[in-house]
Parts: structure tokens; sequence; C-alpha cells
């Protein structure tokens, strides 16, 4: 349950934040609730915690946004 999970890594997240809010910038001015836009960053960032990864994947997060808002 994602409410349950905690941030550890609180450079990833903010690196998560800026990617993901610069993307949504460049798409053609979407409009998202502050809800919707941080379950996008959420999932992004549990992406990158599950992956082990510390580099945020810039397709992953376009993926995301085309998924919820295409």
């Amino acid at each position: 349950d994602a409410e349950h999970i905690k941030i550890e890594n609180y450079d990833l997240f903010s690196e998560v934040c800026v990617k993901v809010i610069n993307e949504i910038k460049n798409s053609n001015n979407l409009k998202l609730s502050p809800k919707n836009l941080f379950s996008i960053i959420e999932e992004v960032y549990l992406y990158n915690i599950t992956m082990n990864s510390t580099a945020v994947d810039p397709t992953f997060i376009k993926w995301t946004i085309t998924k919820y808002y295409q």
C-alpha cells in the first residue's frame, strides 16, 4: 500500500519532482490537480525504488503522464 511507503531517498524524490513537473510544463500545459500530480510523482519514485535505480528515467515519466492524461 503506497500510504505506508516512506521516502528514504530525498535526493531521488526531489529529482523526480523536478523532472515530472518540468515534463508536465512541456506537455502542452496539462492542467492537473495536486492529487494527480502527486500520483504521477509517487509512481515514478516507486518505480525508481523498485528498480533500485538512482537515475530518473525520462521515458518512464512521459509514459506515466501519457497513461493518465491522453
